[in-house]
């Protein structure tokens, strides 16, 4: 870790050894990371739906993409994706990779039931038992986690 600044954080913003993460900042870093999941489980249903949507005999080509960059949907979801990215590099800025990384990972449990409900069916057994197997890993890698308060060894990194 770097130096901690007289602000409290760390070289580029991040959380450094002599600052004590707050209820406030965990909270903070938690929404922006679920938000920014929701909003790539929204450009990925958003962009599979534009592609679905091509004639079969052009998937897999380059002239699915030149179709799709014109599909203002399309393009819609390819925001939504940046978007996302961009609050997972704010939730990582302000929190720690062990907890911001499972939650942005969780994405995948938004992007199912907002793609059923798009194409008006029901999520299957198949679906549901990966949803549940994700949400025990997470919770699991959650888990994981140092206590708060408690104190995790540091490997010394060497200095270029």
């Amino acid at each position: 870790m770097g130096q901690v600044t007289p602000s409290g954080r760390g070289a580029g913003g991040r959380v450094g050894r002599g600052e004590r993460v707050t209820t406030g900042n965990v909270i903070f870093v938690v929404a922006v990371a679920l938000v920014g999941a929701l909003c790539i489980a929204v450009g990925f249903v958003v962009q599979q739906h534009a592609a679905s949507e091509e004639p079969a005999d052009e998937r897999l080509s380059f002239r699915l993409l030149a179709h799709l960059v014109r599909r203002p949907v399309w393009l819609a979801g390819i925001g939504a994706m940046a978007a996302g990215q961009i609050l997972g590099a704010v939730a990582l800025a302000n929190g720690d990779i062990a907890l911001v990384e499972p939650i942005m990972a969780s994405n995948v449990l938004f992007a199912l039931p907002l793609a059923a409900l798009w194409r008006h069916k029901w999520l299957g057994r198949r679906q549901w038992v990966g949803a549940v197997a994700l949400i025990l890993g997470l919770r699991a890698f959650l888990g994981a986690r140092a206590p708060p308060g408690g104190s995790t060894p540091h490997l010394p990194l060497p200095h270029s």
